[in-house]
C-alpha cells in the first residue's frame, strides 16, 4: 500500500509542477517521502523556473557536489543531502556555461577552464539519463560531443543554437550525436540573432537536415528560427511525416522558405496540431487548412487580403480551439468578427489578439461578443500597445454576462501564446 501512496502521489507532484499556484518547495518539509518524490521532480530540469540574479543559489548547490579538495573553493561546502546532479535529465550546456561566467565574474576568476571542467564532469558522471539537450555551437567542446553521443541515445528533445563563425568541424560532432539518438522527438534549430550570410558556411544546414533522416518517423516537434538579416535559399526542408508542432519564425519571408515551408506542411500526413508562424503568406495558410484536419492551435500574421483563406480555415480545421493573430495592417473589424461569429468550428473559444499602429474598433467587438451567446464561453487576450479603457469596459461588462470566461489584456507583461490561461 505504501508504495501505491508514493506512486500516487508522484503522479500528483508532477501534475502540480506545471501549476503557477503550486508550491512544491513547501511540500518538501512535510515528511521524507515526500521529499524523496519532490526533489527528483524539481531536479529533472532546474533550469526551467531559473530567474535572474538567483543564479548563484542554484550554482552553489551545484559547486557543493565537487570534492572539498578543489581548489577554486574558497570554503567548505556541506555535502548535499541528495545527490542532485543524477536526478537532472535536461542537460542545458548554455546554461552551465552561463552559470560559470558569472561565476568567474563574481569571483574574479580569469580562467574559468578548470572548473568548467570539474562541473560538466559531475554532469557526465555516467548515472545520469539525459532525455533533453541544448547545446550551443562553438562553445561546446568536441570531447563534451564526442562523450554524448556515445553515451546518450535517449535524448528526446534537442535545441541547437547556431552562432556566427560556426564550421562544418563543428557540426560534424553535432552531427554524429543527432544521428546516435533512438528516438527523437523535438528539435529546434536556432539561428542566432547576430549570425550574418558573410560568415556562415551554408552547407551546415544541409547536414543539419540530413542528419535528422535517420529520425522523420519520430519527430512530432520541429522549430526553426532565424534572424532578420538571414536568409536561406535552395535548401529543402526534410519530410516529417509525423511532425505535430511547427513553429517557424517571422524570418522566414524569402519566397523560397515559404515554398520549404509550403512543401514541409504538405507532407505531415495531417497529424500537425500546432502550428505557430510569425509571418504571412496566404498560400501557407491554404496549405494548413487543405493539409492539417486535426489542428488545434494557429498563431499566425493576418491582414485583409487574408480573409477568404480564414473563412477557409475556419470551415477546414473542425477541431481548432485556439486562435492567435498579429494583425500587421489595417483590418476591416466588422468582416473579422463576422467571420469568427458565423465560423468558428464549435471548439473555437480561445482568442489572442494583437495588433500594431492600428486600433481596435468597439463596435465590431461589441458585435462579436454580444452574437456569440449559448457558445462556448471565450478566453480572451488583446495585447494593447496603449491602454484602452473602452475596450476594459466592455469586455468587463461581457464578463458579467458570462460571455468572456477570462481576460487578459497583455499590458506590461511577457505572456507567449495561451500561457496566461494556466492561473484557470
Amino acid at each position: 500500500m505504501s508504495k501505491l501512496n508514493e506512486d500516487v502521489l508522484h503522479l500528483i507532484f508532477e501534475k502540480l509542477q506545471y501549476h503557477k499556484r503550486t508550491h512544491l518547495f513547501s511540500c518538501l518539509l512535510v515528511n521524507k517521502t515526500w521529499c524523496n518524490i519532490i526533489i527528483p521532480i524539481l531536479w529533472k530540469n532546474p533550469w526551467k523556473f531559473l530567474k535572474k540574479g538567483k543564479e548563484m543559489i542554484l550554482l552553489n548547490v551545484i559547486i557543493s557536489h565537487l570534492p572539498q579538495r578543489f581548489e577554486y573553493l574558497k570554503k567548505p561546502y556541506k555535502k548535499p543531502s541528495f545527490d542532485y546532479i543524477s536526478c537532472c535529465s535536461y542537460y542545458n550546456l548554455i546554461e552551465i556555461n552561463n552559470l560559470i561566467k558569472i561565476f568567474g565574474e563574481k569571483n574574479k576568476k580569469k580562467n574559468i577552464f578548470i572548473i568548467r571542467n570539474e562541473i560538466l564532469r559531475l554532469f557526465n558522471n555516467g548515472n545520469t539519463k539525459f532525455t533533453h539537450l541544448y547545446i550551443r555551437s562553438k562553445f561546446v567542446y568536441k570531447d563534451d560531443l564526442v562523450w554524448l553521443s556515445k553515451t546518450c541515445k535517449s535524448i528526446k528533445e534537442l535545441e541547437i543554437i547556431i552562432i556566427e563563425n560556426s564550421s562544418l568541424d563543428d557540426s560534424y560532432w553535432i552531427v554524429e550525436l543527432i544521428k546516435s539518438q533512438k528516438k527523437l522527438v523535438s528539435v529546434h534549430f536556432n539561428f542566432n540573432r547576430d549570425l550574418r550570410p558573410y560568415n556562415f558556411d551554408y552547407k551546415i544546414i544541409e547536414i543539419l537536415k540530413d542528419s535528422l533522416n535517420k529520425h522523420v518517423d519520430t519527430i512530432q516537434y520541429f522549430q526553426i528560427t532565424y534572424d532578420h538579416y538571414f536568409r536561406i535559399t535552395n535548401c529543402n526542408f526534410l519530410s516529417l511525416p509525423f511532425l505535430q508542432v511547427l513553429i517557424a519564425s517571422h524570418s522566414l519571408r524569402s519566397f523560397q522558405s515559404s515554398k520549404d515551408l509550403i512543401n514541409l506542411i504538405e507532407n505531415t500526413n495531417g497529424y500537425l496540431t500546432e502550428i505557430k508562424l510569425e509571418f504571412n503568406d496566404k498560400y501557407i495558410i491554404q496549405a494548413i487548412y487543405q493539409n492539417c484536419p486535426k489542428l488545434k492551435y494557429l498563431k499566425l500574421l493576418f491582414n485583409n487580403s487574408f480573409v477568404s483563406e480564414l473563412e477557409n480555415l475556419l470551415i477546414n480545421c473542425q477541431y481548432l480551439d485556439g486562435l492567435f493573430i498579429n494583425f500587421g495592417s489595417k483590418i476591416n473589424w466588422s468582416y473579422f468578427f463576422k467571420i469568427l461569429v458565423n465560423l468558428s468550428p464549435i471548439s473555437l473559444f480561445k482568442f489572442k489578439f494583437g495588433y500594431n499602429n492600428i486600433s481596435l474598433k468597439l463596435g465590431p467587438l461589441k458585435y462579436f461578443f454580444v452574437n456569440w451567446k449559448d457558445r462556448h464561453p471565450i478566453l480572451l487576450q488583446i495585447i494593447q500597445q496603449v491602454k484602452n479603457a473602452n475596450i476594459d469596459n466592455l469586455i468587463e461588462k461581457y464578463k458579467s454576462k458570462g460571455i468572456i470566461v477570462k481576460y487578459d489584456d497583455n499590458f506590461g507583461s511577457t505572456f507567449e501564446d495561451f500561457e496566461w490561461i494556466e492561473d484557470l
